[in-house]
């Protein structure tokens, strides 16, 4: 993700992919770089508990674009959808629909469209919101703090 490096070697169903893929190695740089403390570890380490319930049983994993904020969506001279930048792996289907609404996020439309072919889970507002935590980090990361209140934002509801 960017410069960053992003590790996709398959583990065990998505939570243990998420946590250990995903979140704890943002964490970890976070810390070294002084932008987290060991007290937001602490409050990661009780939502990475919650993954299971959160997500739900182990989905079949897919092919996700890994990086599907508006920028990286573009039409081409025939108007039609382009998409850049992918950050590929295999991994749970909220992953794409989730970054979406960052930074601005894609019309109403696209998700109406989008229940039409694949209905949300209940929860699915909560599984974006979590997957986020994601994207958030790498931006700390990248990017410094002012990512911070975002994600404290978000772990302080779970």
């Amino acid at each position: 993700m960017g410069a960053l490096p992003q590790w996709n070697s398959p583990l065990q169903g998505w939570p243990q992919f998420f946590t250990e893929r995903r979140l704890r190695p943002q964490l970890q740089l976070a810390m070294s770089r002084q932008m987290v403390d060991r007290a937001l570890l602490g409050r990661f380490e009780r939502l990475f508990l919650r993954l299971p319930e959160i997500f739900g049983p182990t989905t079949q994993p897919v092919l996700v674009h890994g990086d599907l904020w508006s920028g990286n969506l573009l039409c081409d001279d025939e108007e039609q959808p382009v998409l850049i930048d992918p950050a590929v792996y295999l991994g749970h289907p909220c992953v794409d629909l989730a970054m979406t609404t960052l930074f601005g996020g894609f019309e109403a439309g696209f998700y109406d469209r989008y229940r039409e072919i694949v209905p949300l889970p209940f929860n699915y507002r909560e599984q974006w919101d979590i997957a986020n935590l994601y994207p958030l980090l790498i931006h700390l990361n990248l990017f410094g703090k002012g990512y911070l209140p975002d994600i404290l934002h978000t772990i302080d509801r779970y």
